[in-house]
């Protein structure tokens, strides 16, 4: 599963270079990384609405494999004793992975979304606007499998079909009873609909595959 996270303000995204081409990626595969290692984190000096997570992180596919290959914050501080921040992106790529330059993204199962072509439907929060089209690649453990090209109205066919092969998988029925417990540890109840709506919305973020 991919690092998740609800964001009110739509958000700045990763970046994948794929067949030489650059393009958007909505979603954030380095965040599982910083969740189970939270000191590695980058913290910019400069925090924005548009980037809650404080990085903008590139990614590769190398002879079918992905791989980060740079990390960037904005903002950091000038030179000693000199109170202005310099407001230039910078790489930290080195000081998150202890001198390397890149890595193998071998905790990923999943689906990297890459939206092309113009906004047909802007929503200013996190990744969830509707675009032209969608480049989907599939990957297992960091491994590339296959991609798939679809418009914006086959892709939501492509969500409904695949949120109603997901509902019928233990790991939905476990996500659907986790996420209801640590609701009701805090006090809140959220119904049966309320839950699969919130799964059908934010699916991406939990298909580990394609279901055939």
């Amino acid at each position: 599963m991919q690092g998740f996270y609800l964001f009110a303000t739509a958000q700045a995204p990763d970046v994948i270079i794929y067949n030489g081409n650059e393009y958007p990626l909505i979603v954030n595969p380095m965040e599982t990384y910083f969740n189970e290692f939270p000191e590695k984190r980058p913290r910019p000096l400069l925090e924005s609405s548009n980037l809650w997570r404080g990085y903008i992180a590139t990614f590769e596919i190398i002879q079918n494999e992905l791989w980060v290959v740079d990390i960037k914050i904005q903002g950091r501080a000038s030179a000693a004793g000199d109170r202005r921040i310099n407001t230039e992106w910078v790489s930290v790529i080195h000081e998150v992975l202890d001198g390397n330059n890149r890595m193998k993204i071998d905790w990923l199962n999943g689906l990297l979304i890459i939206p092309q072509g113009r906004i047909i439907r802007y929503v200013h929060m996190g990744y969830a606007s509707t675009y032209e089209r969608y480049l989907i690649l599939e990957i297992h453990n960091g491994n590339f499998i296959k991609e798939l090209n679809m418009d914006n109205i086959q892709f939501e066919e492509f969500r409904e079909r695949q949120f109603e092969l997901f509902r019928q998988t233990e790991e939905y029925r476990r996500l659907f009873e986790r996420m209801k417990n640590n609701y009701l540890d805090r006090g809140v109840s959220l119904s049966d609909e309320e839950i699969v709506n919130f799964f059908r919305i934010f699916l991406i973020d939990f298909l580990e595959r394609i279901y055939e």
